[in-house]
C-alpha cells in the first residue's frame, strides 16, 4: 500500500509541475497589458515604461519564469500588480470563503443524492422513480449561471425569504450552496441509481433474498458495500468540480471567494493573482483525484495489487 501511495503522489507532483508551467505561459498569452489597465490609455509612454520596469514585465519571458519558479520554491507568491498586497494574504482571505461555500454545497449534493438515488433504484420503474429521474435530468440540464438567477428570483425577489448576495451571515450561503450543489446532487443521484440497479441484479443479492434476508440488511450489507467504487469515482470528480463551478456561482452571488477573485484578476490582468489562484485550484483538483485513487486501493485491495 505504501508503494502504491508513493507512486500516486509522485504522479501528482508531475501533474502539478506541468500545471505550473502551463499556467505561466497561458497567462502571458492573454490579450491585453496590465500596465494599460492600471494607468489607462491617457498615460504617457514614460510612465508606461517606468511601471513596466517596476513590475518586472520588461524582462525576457525566461527570466520572468525563473523568478516565478524561484518564488514558488521559497513560498514567496509575490504581490498583486494593482493593490501591492501580498498574494498569500489575499488567498488567505479568500480560500476560507470558498470552503465555506463548497462544504455545504457538497453535503447537499452527497447525502440527498445517495438517498434519492437509492430510493429511485428500489422503486425502479414506478412513479417515484420516474419523478426522481425527471428531477435529476432537470438538475443536469440547468447550468449554474441560469439556476442562480432563477433561485434569486424565486426566493429573494418573489418570496423575500433569502438575501440576494454577499456573505454577511450564515443565511447568505443558502442560495449559492443550492446553486452549486443541485447539479452535483443530480449527478450523484443518477450514478447511485444505476449502480444500485446493477448490484441488485447480481446472483448473490437474489441468494440473500431467497435465504430470507430483509430489505434493509440486503441494502446495507450487500448493495451499498458494492457500490462504493463507482460512487467514489463520481464524488471525487464532483469535489474537484466544486471549484470550477464556484467561479460562476461566486460571480453571480458576489461571493468573495477564489472564483470571483479569479474573474476580477483576469479582468485587471493581475498576473500573480491569476497564476496563484489557478494553481491553488489545480493543486486541489489533483490532490482530490490522488486521494480518490488511494481510497480505491483501500476499499478494494485488488486495485493496488494489479497496479
Amino acid at each position: 500500500m505504501l508503494s502504491f501511495v508513493l507512486r500516486r503522489f509522485f504522479s501528482a507532483l508531475l501533474v502539478v509541475f506541468s500545471v505550473v508551467m502551463l499556467v505561466f505561459f497561458l497567462i502571458h498569452l492573454i490579450p491585453g497589458d496590465p500596465v494599460d489597465v492600471m494607468l489607462g490609455e491617457s498615460a504617457s509612454s514614460a510612465d508606461r515604461r517606468a511601471l513596466t520596469r517596476a513590475l518586472g514585465l520588461d524582462l525576457p519571458l525566461y527570466q520572468q519564469l525563473q523568478a516565478f519558479l524561484s518564488g514558488l520554491l521559497k513560498l514567496d507568491l509575490g504581490n498583486s500588480l494593482h493593490s501591492g498586497i501580498a498574494v498569500s494574504e489575499i488567498l488567505y482571505q479568500r480560500i476560507p470563503q470558498t470552503l465555506w461555500l463548497a462544504i455545504p454545497a457538497f453535503l447537499l449534493a452527497l447525502i440527498p443524492g445517495i438517498a434519492l438515488g437509492l430510493l429511485a433504484a428500489l422503486k425502479h420503474n414506478r412513479r417515484t422513480d420516474r419523478v426522481l429521474q425527471m428531477m435529476a435530468m432537470s438538475g443536469l440540464a440547468i447550468p449554474n449561471f441560469l439556476l442562480g438567477p432563477l433561485l434569486v428570483l424565486l426566493f429573494s425577489i418573489m418570496l423575500g425569504w433569502l438575501p440576494v448576495s454577499g456573505n454577511a451571515s450564515a443565511v447568505h450561503v443558502i442560495l449559492p450552496a443550492l446553486t452549486l450543489g443541485l447539479s452535483m446532487m443530480a449527478i450523484i443521484m443518477r450514478m447511485t441509481r444505476s449502480t444500485v440497479l446493477e448490484v441488485l441484479g447480481e446472483d448473490y443479492i437474489r441468494t440473500a433474498i431467497a435465504k430470507g434476508a430483509g430489505t434493509g440488511r440486503v441494502v446495507y450489507q450487500h448493495v451499498l458495500a458494492n457500490t462504493w467504487i463507482p460512487l467514489m469515482t463520481v464524488m471525487g470528480a464532483q469535489i474537484g468540480a466544486l471549484l470550477s463551478g464556484a467561479v460562476v456561482t461566486e460571480t453571480v452571488f458576489d461571493w468573495p471567494g477564489l472564483g470571483s477573485l479569479l474573474i476580477e484578476s483576469i479582468q485587471k490582468r493581475d498576473y500573480p493573482i491569476v497564476q496563484m489562484t489557478v494553481l491553488v485550484m489545480s493543486i486541489f483538483y489533483v490532490l482530490v483525484n490522488t486521494l480518490t485513487d488511494i481510497a480505491y486501493a483501500w476499499v478494494d485491495p485488488r486495485i493496488r495489487l494489479h497496479d
